[in-house]
């Protein structure tokens, strides 16, 4: 099979029976940077496509879970990952020319007919959040097991996708408003929902517990509509997708600590996020970038927010002029990583 569109973080890929979650925006030549989601399996689970029951790999989101999810696929599959001299790591690289499917968010969307409870559910509150903040219908999509095909209405999330940096600031402006005052959109807010989710969850993201509080109050991509836990996550657009794989070699150089302050969010919505920091400490390190490829943080952090982080110390060199930059990586399988915010 060849590829008809440009691959985008969210997508997901069918491969030898297997669903494979399409991660980022960098992708070798006839490979999808991907890792493995959903496995057959011949106990019964929530999901099920009606002909086949699905494990889920990744017992929890953040880099180890991910790992946890590659090994697993790894003992069948031993040429699941491949070094990467690019990326400067062993990664998971799916060959195109063997797919048996991929799928997009906004056409599984522009597909779906509310053909039980979640579907429909989900219709409904695309409508409301298209409605209330004018942005087109075409520009949402559906993720996770409704992209698939193979989600539980009972116990399922309403995982959508809004697409391109426009679409994506008019919902956060519209959703942030509505959540706020529970007006005009039959949702609440996450924090009404449970905070027991982000408690059970942050360790897994390297959050360190004393930040859980505060920051749990930005989150405005999560809810509850009537009764449903829903998610949003931006992606770009396949107009502003460009696959830059090889114009930056990226080089790992070792775990490191250091505090930092946040200027500014360069990207706070697109794998992987990127924030500028200053006031390194210790100022021997020359660097003045913090990316997260853990979607947990989008758009979390905010200027002037005092960190401390232990990642991974990277060495970013653009092949086109020859510039060399270091910045500092969490949510990376290299390293156990951490974040904590100083309370102001």
């Amino acid at each position: 099979m060849t590829m008809k569109y440009i691959l985008r973080d969210k997508q997901y890929i069918k491969w030898k029976g297997i669903f494979y979650h399409v991660v980022g925006y960098e992708h070798p030549a006839e490979y999808a940077l991907a890792f493995p989601k959903y496995a057959p399996t011949n106990k019964i689970t929530p999901w099920y496509d009606g002909t086949t029951y699905y494990e889920r790999l990744i017992p929890h989101y953040g880099s180890e879970g991910i790992d946890e999810s590659i090994n697993k696929i790894k003992m069948i599959m031993k040429n699941l990952t491949k070094w990467d001299n690019i990326f400067g790591a062993e990664v998971p690289l799916i060959p195109l020319n063997q797919v048996n499917a991929i799928y997009k968010p906004e056409e599984a969307l522009s597909n779906m007919r509310g053909k039980d409870a979640l579907e429909t559910l989900t219709l409904e509150l695309v409508d409301e959040l298209s409605s209330q903040s004018n942005v087109p219908k075409r520009f949402f999509g559906v993720t996770g097991s409704l992209l698939i095909g193979i989600h539980n209405e009972k116990i399922s999330d309403i995982d959508l996708t809004i697409a391109g940096m426009d679409s994506i600031v008019k919902v956060k402006e519209t959703l942030t408003a509505l959540l706020s005052n529970n007006q005009k959109i039959s949702a609440q807010p996450f924090s009404q929902y449970s905070i027991s989710n982000l408690i059970q969850d942050a360790p897994y993201h390297g959050l360190h517990e004393t930040n859980i509080n505060e920051l749990f109050n930005r989150i405005w991509y999560k809810g509850v509509y009537k009764s449903r836990y829903f998610s949003l996550s931006p992606i770009r657009t396949e107009r502003e997708t460009i696959n830059t794989y090889g114009q930056y070699i990226y080089r790992s150089l070792g775990a490191v600590k250091l505090k930092a302050t946040i200027i500014k969010p360069i990207n706070p919505f697109y794998l992987p996020l990127r924030y500028e920091i200053s006031n390194i400490l210790p100022r021997s390190l020359t660097i003045n970038e913090l990316v997260s490829y853990d979607g947990f943080y989008l758009d979390l952090l905010k200027p002037n927010d005092e960190i401390f982080v232990k990642g991974l110390l990277q060495e970013v060199v653009n092949t086109v002029d020859g510039t060399r930059t270091f910045r500092i990586a969490i949510g990376v399988r290299e390293v156990k990583t951490l974040i904590k915010i100083k309370q102001k």
